[in-house]
């Protein structure tokens, strides 16, 4: 996995703990496409609470090769499109950031503060500068997840 990847799953570790549930789908995507091992899979399923279950995946995920954070996006596809969304948005802004801003952020990784700004608000939300999220918060349209799949058909 990317170093850039790794950075944007442990800053966004509690959000996605709070947000995903990865008992079904998700592991088993993850398992499916080998990213995640059979014991693997019995480790995460015996956590206590689903919050312990995508917080212990996320701790696995980052070990698992340079395949691993594309498959976790695929795996939130169905379930979960607005995660990966958020997700897709922090990528394509980190990339973004150390070309748009001067060469030295290219190094810094999240931590580079140039301002990206979607063409397309209704289908992307903004995404600005901020301290508490190694410095990018989502400033999305008023349109529920549910709302979302209807305008991407």
């Amino acid at each position: 996995m990317e170093p850039k990847h790794k950075e944007i799953l442990r800053a966004q570790r509690l959000q996605l703990s709070e947000q995903l549930v990865v008992d079904d789908t998700v592991i088993q995507y993850l398992y499916q496409e080998g990213i995640l091992t059979e014991s693997q899979v019995e480790e995460i399923q015996s956590q206590p609470s689903n919050r312990n279950k995508t917080l212990r995946l996320l701790a696995i995920l980052p070990g698992r090769g340079p395949l691993a954070f594309g498959a976790f996006l695929r795996s939130l596809e169905q379930d979960f499109p607005w995660v990966r969304e958020k997700l897709l948005l922090l990528s394509a802004a980190t990339d973004d950031s150390a070309t748009l801003s001067d060469p030295s952020a290219a190094s810094g990784g999240l931590k580079g503060r140039a301002e990206v700004v979607s063409t397309e608000p209704e289908k992307h939300p903004e995404v600005k500068p901020d301290s508490t999220t190694h410095g990018f918060s989502f400033h999305s349209p008023l349109v529920s997840p549910g709302e979302e799949k209807e305008n991407a058909s």
